[in-house]
């Protein structure tokens, strides 16, 4: 399964499906949160993919593409808020460029913006109320679909203010010819440190065999 799934990648077809019959974009989907739940410090972490209006909301309205996911995790841990940001594609990811340490590019342009929202959710502003409600918008359905509801998470994005802080962070899962792949550790955008992972079959393997015990 697992090499069936990297021929379909390295070809670039353009219908991917898994044995279980999922789509391209829930592989995509499903990679990005078990990569960003790995990257935060507790094991309890809420993933929401940023679709629709949230991704307007985070990302900005002109975000076209067909490949990569954006989305967002969050827990809470040693009593504190961690929220990590994301990006995933398995193939023909959004454009990118590198200006000394720094993300550019759509990707870079696209992250940043995510980033600059997560970051004002501590903001005395008005920007900083947009914020706060823009990811309780993201994360509510999302912690919705838990059980038993996680309280701790649900209390500190309900009472998220100016007081808090919340410790944030940034990623990319890229394909591994990707040149990003190759880059050195360092990457930032706005001032967040942004790790670059590559695609990794483990993690593949691990996911399709989840979804065969569902």
């Amino acid at each position: 399964m697992l090499q069936s799934l990297t021929k379909q990648l390295g070809a670039g077809q353009g219908a991917l499906l898994t044995a279980d019959g999922r789509s391209e974009g829930n592989l995509v989907a499903r990679l990005l949160s078990l990569t960003l739940g790995d990257s935060l410090p507790g094991k309890g972490a809420i993933f929401a993919p940023l679709t629709g209006e949230l991704a307007g909301a985070f990302l900005g309205p002109e975000l076209q593409d067909p490949h990569g996911t954006f989305g967002i995790a969050a827990e809470v841990s040693g009593g504190a808020l961690h929220v990590s940001v994301g990006y995933a594609a398995l193939r023909q990811p959004l454009e990118a460029t590198l200006a000394g340490a720094r993300l550019g590019g759509e990707l870079g342009e696209h992250l940043k913006r995510a980033i600059e929202v997560l970051q004002m959710v501590t903001e005395p502003s008005l920007g900083g109320t947009a914020a706060r409600e823009a990811l309780r918008a993201a994360m509510w359905p999302a912690i919705a679909a838990i059980q038993p509801p996680p309280e701790a998470l649900i209390t500190a994005i309900e009472t998220l203010s100016p007081a808090h802080s919340v410790n944030l962070k940034a990623l990319c899962l890229l394909p591994s010819v990707h040149e990003l792949s190759r880059s050195p550790p360092g990457l930032q955008v706005r001032q967040v440190m942004v790790s670059i992972h590559s695609v990794d079959p483990n993690l593949l393997q691990r996911l399709l065999l989840s979804g065969r015990r569902r």
